[in-house]
């Protein structure tokens, strides 16, 4: 259980995060927040003052690194995490409902996004290590959910996002950019169409300007609503070569494949099973209730 890989940036176009690492389907180990989102193309190996590490050797996912800064011991800092750390600090940080496991497990914690997210327990190295050769799972529940109803809510979506949302059939999942007019990234999101409504999932550190945005433009989109489903949901990240076999051990339905849904009992909890992830792992990702 950890961050995410998932959301951390503006203008940027692929995600990552915090992972809660599995060494063996039966036991859940540590976590950690491994993610070569901003350092792997520009900076190899050069460690985020926010806890994300560039990873020598990975392939980068993107070739671009949010402007930022070196601070006095050369540690380079993007300038959504910068930003990220001052609005953290004037705001009541947020924690997870897994905030106490992390604790008591040896979580080192630290400021994220208005959150207090676990960073790492073990070490970077031995964790990233067990997500790419076994199972993480990692503690996303800081991202953000926005739901869009009604006659014109596809509408909406198709106006904002770059990826033809036409296409997502029900169930289905999409990735995509959310742009301003000017077709600046404002944020990279997934959307899944759940039967009459959208669920579109959003970093943690864009989510009020995202809701905003969305909420702007449904004003002039007719018959429409949109409603901010953060707080509705608790949301992990499982992610890694044995992650499917782990869930599925645990699963009372079949697990949906690569960019579907299913809505199905997980240790027989009901939750959103989405073959989703930002990790480069095979994987799902599972939103519930936070309760």
């Amino acid at each position: 259980m950890g961050m995410d890989p998932h959301r951390h940036a503006q203008a940027e176009a692929v995600p990552a995060g915090p992972r809660v690492a599995l060494d063996q389907p039966a036991r859940l180990a540590r976590v950690s927040h491994v993610h070569g989102r901003y350092h792997a193309g520009r900076y190899p190996g050069a460690q985020c003052a926010c806890g994300d590490l560039g990873l020598v050797g990975e392939q980068p996912l993107v070739e671009q690194v949010a402007v930022g800064v070196d601070d006095a011991r050369g540690v380079h800092r993007p300038a959504a995490c910068v930003a990220g750390t001052a609005r953290a600090s004037s705001e009541q940080v947020k924690r997870t409902p897994l905030h106490e496991h992390h604790v008591a497990a040896g979580a080192k914690i630290v400021p994220f996004a208005g959150w207090e997210m676990p960073v790492t327990y073990e070490g970077v190295a031995a964790e990233h290590r067990v997500v790419r050769e076994g199972c993480g799972v990692f503690d996303v529940s800081h991202m953000g959910e926005i739901e869009t109803s009604g006659a014109d809510a596809e509408a909406l979506l198709q106006r904002l996002l770059t990826n033809d949302v036409s296409a997502i059939a029900d169930g289905g999942a999409q990735y995509a950019c959310l742009c301003r007019e000017d077709g600046g990234v404002l944020d990279d999101l997934f959307t899944y169409r759940l039967g009459d409504r959208f669920l579109t999932v959003s970093n943690a550190a864009n989510q009020a300007t995202d809701q905003e945005w969305f909420e702007r433009h449904a004003a002039e989109a007719g018959s429409v609503k949109v409603h901010d489903a953060s707080a509705d949901y608790a949301m992990l990240a499982v992610q890694g070569p044995r992650a499917r076999a782990l869930v599925a051990s645990l699963a009372a339905g079949e697990l949906p494949t690569r960019m579907q849904t299913a809505e199905i009992a997980v240790c027989g909890v009901e939750m959103l099973v989405c073959g989703t992830g930002y990790t480069g792992e095979d994987g799902v990702e599972l939103l519930l209730d936070p309760d």
